[in-house]
């Protein structure tokens, strides 16, 4: 009896072993991988804070000279175009900034008892290229530099007649270089941090031809920016 109780026991595992065999598998679903890629057209906002240096020296006369610092937050946009190959980023982008910076106070010490004078810096323009290293799917850091450009003014009047200055508005040109990090939120949705420094060559400014009177002046200007950047990237051809 006890015999034929494990035939019958050994029976009944093997039938459940070959109907469990039989039975479909049903596949383990993986969750798909996220394959970030750098490569596309993207813009968006930049804003943080811009420091400001415009430095004023009297023509022929040492010692005349003024010195502003006005800085304050900026906001602008930014545009461009980059290329992902292996862990590089190549691009170009410009870069633009909405903010007047200006401040007043007294003409040099052989003026400043009649005069004072203010000087501002606005419209600034930057376009250049960039490359980057991924260090990460997610994370690149990247160098830039270029070319820059701003309206640099300067302008003294009569104290109390601040609405008639004596200006000069000019166009400079200079150039800029500056780093930062990105980070990739998704593929089409971009944050980082970024710092720029600006420079534009020292210039004469004069409202009168002979440059030798009193009124022209050496003028130079340059700034640096740390600012956050958020903007979409578009490239419809990665899937």
């Amino acid at each position: 009896m006890k015999r034929l109780g494990i035939a019958l026991g050994l029976s009944v595992f093997s039938a459940a072993v070959s109907f469990a065999a039989d039975l479909p598998v049903k596949a383990v679903s993986a969750e798909p991988v996220q394959v970030y890629n750098w490569s596309g057209i993207y813009g968006g906002l930049n804003a943080g804070y811009q420091w400001n240096r415009l430095d004023w020296a009297y023509y022929n006369l040492p010692g005349q000279t003024i010195a502003r610092r006005p800085d304050g937050g900026q906001i602008g946009g930014h545009v461009g175009a980059q290329y992902q190959w292996n862990q590089f980023v190549f691009g170009v982008e410009a870069q633009w900034q909405t903010r007047k910076f200006k401040q007043d106070g007294p003409d040099a010490p052989i003026f400043a008892a009649a005069f004072d004078a203010d000087m501002a810096i606005s419209q600034l323009v930057m376009v250049g290229p960039r490359a980057g290293w991924v260090f990460s799917p997610q994370w690149m850091v990247y160098g830039t530099g270029g070319y820059a450009q701003a309206a640099v003014r300067s302008a003294y009047y009569a104290k109390g007649f601040p609405n008639v200055p004596a200006l000069v508005d000019k166009h400079r040109d200079g150039w800029y270089a500056g780093g930062g990090i990105e980070y990739l939120i998704t593929n089409w949705l971009y944050a980082g941090v970024e710092y720029r420094h600006i420079e534009f060559d020292t210039d004469l400014y004069s409202s009168t031809v002979i440059p030798a009177t009193g009124a022209a002046r050496y003028i130079s200007a340059n700034a640096d920016i740390v600012q956050f950047r958020l903007g979409l990237k578009f490239a419809p051809w990665l899937k």
